[in-house]
């Protein structure tokens, strides 16, 4: 008797047992393609930040810009002096406004990931909690 019979004599009448073994036992697992795009948003997400973060870095050599593109700094801790006083947040400003295709990548694969998280919670018949 193979498996997909078993399968079928103990309930699982409309399962194929190849292809969605992924469904039984009611556990929450991802199908390959969903793992596959979830990994592949997420290092792109990733790569794209550190890329970000590190043209962001260029905020240090410019006192001139410090002004209109440290804003959480400049509304959080007053006026700059000191480069030493930037909040990181401010070189991802500072990326975006002078650099932002990595910060585009960076955006776009966030709200993919995203969206993907939200099809797959609410795509699922049986309740996660």
């Amino acid at each position: 008797m193979n498996s997909k019979r078993r399968l079928q004599q103990n309930g699982y009448k409309h399962m194929n047992a190849r292809y969605n073994n992924h469904k039984m036992g009611g556990g929450f697992f991802l199908t390959i393609n969903q793992m596959v795009q979830l990994g592949s948003s997420f290092m792109l997400f990733i790569t794209s930040a550190l890329i970000n973060w590190y043209q962001g870095s260029n905020l240090i050599d410019d006192p001139d810009e410090w002004k209109y593109s440290a804003k959480f700094t400049n509304y959080f801790k007053g006026t700059v002096s000191n480069y030493e006083d930037i909040y990181q947040i401010d070189f991802f400003i500072y990326a975006a406004k002078f650099y932002p295709t990595a910060f585009i990548f960076m955006l776009v694969s966030l709200l993919y990931m995203l969206i993907l998280i939200l099809y797959i919670l609410f795509k699922r018949k049986d309740v996660a909690f």
